[in-house]
């Protein structure tokens, strides 16, 4: 009886499970059809069936029609498990374009200025998905933290979440702590400009034998609330995230906006003095394929990528990596490098490795400190000071919104090559900011990002200066400069820059 009972429920389950997958969307292996989405949606519909692998590979035929339905007919003994066919599918019917194309979209997104940290996990696991749906966990968790705001990464890479889960509950409450954090000192700034009024208004009296003084306490009062109503002003133009305040990797006063400018050193690369950049921007390392050869290196593992530059859209390629040593001392350290043709300095290094070392970078005592194992070492920072500094105006009239970010189109008398962005004073009177940063310039053209921090209407005029490019590059890649006499000095302490936003997103 109970083995009827068992048999009648078996076959009910397989009559249920036939007229849901029924309704499943068809996949006809048609170019017009995206096999990816196909494939997310038919695994959650399985997934919420409870089924087992073997039973989506059982139930997983009807589903197909026309040229797939052929492909699993003349394959289906190289696909004896769900993995494998997930897999063999998406080699024979996804273009070979298009995953690039998603793959290059997952390795450059990053949060946005004004997306909140849920919402970046969400569209970047739907970005995952899309470029393979059996992503591991620890690649996922990778993309997630490479896309991270800079406000928020090193607080997360010190958490060091293990799965994504683990991400997204610790980037939460980070960024929750952060806007709490925010709120409070707006109350704190808020009541110590109160109390000034009350004072200010209890001194006042209309009494006859007061009257002189009355008048001129109620000058007093009109001269503390115009001060405070600049006061206001002033706050509202305090940069927002990810231009917060606050104290600061490189040392700097928290009073001032964190993150430097790209810092200098000479150190031996493979044995060979180099003068080095650590680039806050970068979350790679590179290194100038002319300078390796000319040290003990070891053999470049040729891989073809591409990477993306500050605007957005210029990419610049990579031939392939290699390990790179650098000595301190008497001690040494190594991170993967890509090999480059054109740099703009002998050797970058990035993110990657200012992690693994935990390196500050004191812009204020003007000292890099490396953490190898158990010793600290303390590397003074090279003058980075230039003698060619080239005015660079705005291209076109632009009207900013508070808290609006908008991408610029900056013009300068250098044609071409890759250039040091310095900012303008004149723009952070007006509350809008804009970083330090590494951007390429064609025919006389680079892109940077403003935003508007202040809580009023910007505009930005037509050849008004926005800032100075300066050639950090090697001659061979800075064309001639028209004008040499256009030139004005640059912020040599460099302790009020903003990180520099050079290459940060692989596209390959």
């Amino acid at each position: 009886s109970n083995l009827n009972q068992d048999d009648v429920f078996g076959s009910l389950r397989s009559q249920l499970l036939l007229s849901h997958i029924e309704k499943l969307p068809k996949f006809t292996g048609r170019s017009k059809q995206n096999v990816s989405k196909w494939l997310r949606e038919v695994n959650q519909t399985m997934h919420l069936l409870k089924l087992s692998d073997m039973e989506k590979l059982f139930y997983i035929p009807p589903c197909l029609e026309a040229d797939a339905k052929d492909w699993l007919f003349d394959n289906y003994h190289f696909v004896p498990s769900w993995s494998l066919f997930v897999q063999k599918l998406l080699d024979t019917f996804e273009s070979s374009s298009k995953a690039d194309i998603t793959f290059n979209r997952l390795r450059q997104y990053q949060q946005s200025l004004h997306q909140d940290v849920r919402q970046y996990y969400f569209e970047l696991m739907k970005l995952c998905k899309e470029a393979n749906p059996l992503m591991d966990e620890s690649s996922k968790l990778q993309y997630l933290k490479d896309g991270l705001k800079s406000s928020l990464r090193f607080d997360i890479l010190l958490k060091n979440p293990t799965i994504t889960e683990e991400f997204l509950k610790y980037a939460q409450k980070i960024e929750e702590l952060r806007s709490l954090d925010e709120q409070q000192g707006m109350m704190e700034q808020s009541s110590q400009q109160q109390p000034n009024l009350i004072a200010t208004s209890a001194r006042s009296s209309n009494s006859p034998t007061n009257y002189a003084r009355t008048s001129q306490t109620n000058n007093k009062t009109t001269t503390t609330r115009h001060n405070l109503s600049n006061q206001h002003r002033q706050n509202n133009r305090t940069p927002k995230p990810p231009y917060r305040l606050g104290s600061s990797i490189d040392g700097d006063a928290p009073t001032r906006l964190l993150n430097p400018s790209p810092i200098f050193i000479l150190a031996k690369v493979n044995q060979v003095i180099t003068k080095i950049m650590f680039d806050t921007g970068s979350a790679k390392s590179f290194i100038k394929k002319s300078i390796l050869k000319q040290t003990n290196y070891v053999n470049i593992q040729f891989k073809q990528q591409s990477y993306l530059m500050a605007d957005g859209s210029s990419t610049f390629n990579i031939l392939g990596t290699t390990e790179i040593f650098i000595e301190f001392e008497k001690s040494c350290t190594s991170i993967i490098a890509g090999v480059v043709n054109t740099l703009c300095v002998n050797c970058l290094l990035g993110m990657d490795y200012i992690n693994k070392y935990y390196v500050n970078l004191n812009n204020k005592e003007k000292q890099v400190q490396v953490h190898i194992q158990d010793i600290i070492v303390d590397l003074p920072m090279e003058n980075t000071m230039k003698t060619i500094n080239v005015p660079s105006r705005a291209n076109a009239f632009t009207y900013f919104h508070p808290n609006q970010e908008k991408p610029i189109q900056i013009i300068s008398h250098i044609s071409s090559g890759h250039m040091l962005f310095s900012p303008a004073d004149a723009l952070k009177s007006k509350g809008l900011v804009t970083p330090h940063a590494i951007v390429p310039v064609v025919d006389h053209i680079a892109t940077i990002f403003i935003y508007n921090s202040s809580m009023e209407n910007q505009q930005l005029l037509y050849q008004e200066i926005v800032g100075g490019i300066t050639p950090y590059c090697d001659t061979e890649f800075v064309s001639t400069i028209f004008d040499p006499q256009t030139r004005f000095s640059i912020d040599e302490d460099q302790s009020k820059s903003l990180t520099s936003t050079s290459e940060t997103n692989i596209r390959s």
